[in-house]
């Protein structure tokens, strides 16, 4: 007797699915799709992406006019020796550095949900068909930015209350934001379900992309703050579109064929 595929989670097409639901077979072909779809949808995120990273250099230009300099630095602590109040307000210029700060720091969290959920958003038109023009991907509707925004909270709770729970929160809701830029009206609940089917390569895929984005939000002083997240979070959003498409039961387009139709 042949088992059915699994349903589709709401919002989305079912497709056949020709490949075994294996671990290896699911990372095979999310990988095929993240580099093709880099490959067919690179120049609509060229656009939106440095427009990004113009204003994370700027910030962080500005930031390193502002910052004091050494000389500065041994007389505030110096001044704060003898109790003067220079060293309380600190020397001249730190607090615009501070309002910098504020202001990176929201614009940084800003920027990231806006690329995230433009990068979901392109994944989603790859599958569909061909990508949309560059004004298409400064973000990926409001749906998918509150979902991102509901699954880092769920994730931050979890890990406060216990570790076990933040890693049931991680896992199980790791597909949530490419369940809502699918059109799923219900993406916690589809993420749920789909981990609970394909529990192993959920964990995987979430352990892979959860590395990259550590090492990209490594804090370096020499590099403006989200500069390495803008360059990641493509291969993540793209990588996870494919992971929930294979979960989904459903078979991954070849864009590198459809790519190469277009180009003849």
């Amino acid at each position: 007797m042949t088992t059915a595929p699994a349903p589709a989670a709401e919002g989305t097409a079912p497709l056949q699915q020709r490949r075994p639901a294996t671990l290896g077979a699911d990372l095979s072909a999310a990988f095929r799709f993240t580099g093709g779809a880099l490959a067919a949808g690179w120049r609509s995120l060229l656009l939106p992406g440095l427009v990004y990273l113009a204003i994370l250099v700027a910030l962080w230009s500005a930031a390193q006019l502002l910052r004091p300099t050494a000389e500065e630095l041994e007389e505030q602590q110096r001044q704060l020796e003898i109790g003067s109040q220079v060293a309380f307000f600190g020397p001249p210029g730190s607090v615009p550095l501070l309002v910098l700060g504020v202001v990176t720091t929201v614009s940084v969290l800003v920027i990231s949900l806006l690329w995230t959920s433009a990068c979901y958003r392109l994944g989603r038109d790859l599958i569909d068909g061909p990508a949309g023009p560059g004004s298409r991907y400064f973000s990926g509707g409001w749906a998918t930015v509150l979902t991102i925004i509901f699954y880092g909270l769920a994730c931050a709770l979890g890990a406060l209350l216990l570790i076990i729970p933040g890693l049931i929160a991680t896992f199980g809701l790791g597909l949530a934001v490419a369940a809502a830029a699918a059109g799923s009206a219900h993406p916690f609940e589809d993420s749920w379900k789909l981990a609970g089917r394909r529990l192993g390569t959920v964990i995987v895929a979430i352990l892979m992309t959860s590395a990259l984005e550590t090492l990209a939000n490594t804090h370096r002083t020499d590099l403006p703050a989200g500069l390495l997240s803008v360059l990641v979070t493509p291969l993540i959003a793209l990588f996870l579109t494919g992971i929930f498409e294979r979960v989904s039961g459903r078979e991954l387009p070849n864009l590198s064929a459809r790519t190469a139709r277009s180009a003849a």
